[in-house]
């Protein structure tokens, strides 16, 4: 069966990483569109809308990619403003 190594003795599940921040227009907290790219690939990981309050969290980065750099992008879906980016953001645990 796949998924017989889960009952290997000594197994644990690996680590997983997130990439967390707050996103704000003009100082004021916003939902935006929030996606993160791998930055040496520029491939697409996860994206999320952040919170009402501007919050968000993208949780579930495999811990393969500890230490890797990502590149946040905050997305206005509204077209009032440009996109911003965040550079060589690397995932926490």
């Amino acid at each position: 069966m796949i998924l017989d190594f889960l009952r290997q003795t000594g197994y644990t599940m690996p680590t997983r990483l997130r990439i967390a921040g707050t996103v704000a227009a003009e100082s004021v907290p916003a939902q935006k569109r929030i996606i993160i790219l791998h930055r040496n690939s520029m491939e697409y990981e996860k994206g999320i809308l952040s919170e009402a309050d501007g919050t968000w969290e993208i949780t579930g980065i495999a811990n393969i990619y500890a230490g890797t750099p990502f590149m946040v992008v905050s997305l206005d879906d509204s077209g009032t403003y440009n996109a911003e980016v965040a550079d060589l953001i690397v995932p926490v645990t």
